[in-house]
């Protein structure tokens, strides 16, 4: 089995705004570092369809990535939407990079923003 470099980043506490901007920024950050994935911590186990109830940011981080990965808006450092390479957990997503021509393996990481709620 090929061993794989992933980064783990938790979007608790932000909005879906702040959460989708942070994971623009870190998954190019990830393509330029040469990892091979990167995954996104988001919540909502236990929600399976978009929450249109009592409250709507319940589970709007999962679907907003899931909508993000799907419309291509990671491009181009992530790989297509389709491509199969993608993990969707009930709490997570992993995002599968396309190689970098030229990873810097020592570069400086954006610092997280800071948490709103």
């Amino acid at each position: 089995m090929m061993d794989t470099k992933t980064r783990t980043f938790d979007l608790h506490g932000y909005s879906t705004d702040t959460a989708l901007m942070a994971a623009q920024n870190w998954v190019r950050e990830a393509w330029e570092h040469g990892l091979d994935s990167v995954e996104f911590v988001h919540g909502s186990r236990t929600v399976t369809m978009p929450t249109l109830g009592s409250d709507p940011s319940v589970g709007s981080i999962k679907w907003a990535m899931r909508d993000s990965l799907r419309n291509g808006n990671f491009r181009p450092y992530a790989k297509l939407g389709r491509s199969g390479e993608h993990r969707l957990g009930a709490d997570t997503i992993t995002i599968a990079l396309e190689q970098c021509p030229d990873p810097d393996p020592h570069g400086i990481w954006t610092a997280p923003p800071p948490i709103e709620f």
